[in-house]
């Protein structure tokens, strides 16, 4: 599973929403592999959200939070910064890749 934590105001989560996750192979790859969930935090305050965040220790948007088959979070993979395509596409089958 990957948990997009973003907000409407913020810039890099739309970079991340336009050259990311509508990349074809990013696309193909989620597809197959993954469940995909996008948690809107625009505008704050909604319940299960701020659980969310705490839960999985969210500091800023964008957070992009791993979960590996066994829904345990893969806080090595965890992504605050924006990345290429292609780096993202090595975090995804980093997921499936035991801890060290």
């Amino acid at each position: 599973m990957i948990i997009d934590f973003y907000a409407e105001w913020c810039t890099p989560c739309r970079e991340f929403e336009e050259n990311i996750f509508h990349h074809p192979d990013v696309v193909r790859q989620a597809e197959a592999d993954f469940i995909m969930v996008k948690v809107d935090v625009t505008q704050g305050g909604n319940p299960f959200h701020e659980q969310l965040l705490k839960q999985y220790d969210v500091k800023g948007v964008p957070t992009i939070v791993f979960l590996d088959t066994e829904g345990t979070e893969r806080i090595d993979l965890c992504l605050v910064d924006f990345l290429t395509p292609n780096q993202f596409l090595v975090h995804m089958g980093s997921v499936t890749k035991p801890l060290p």
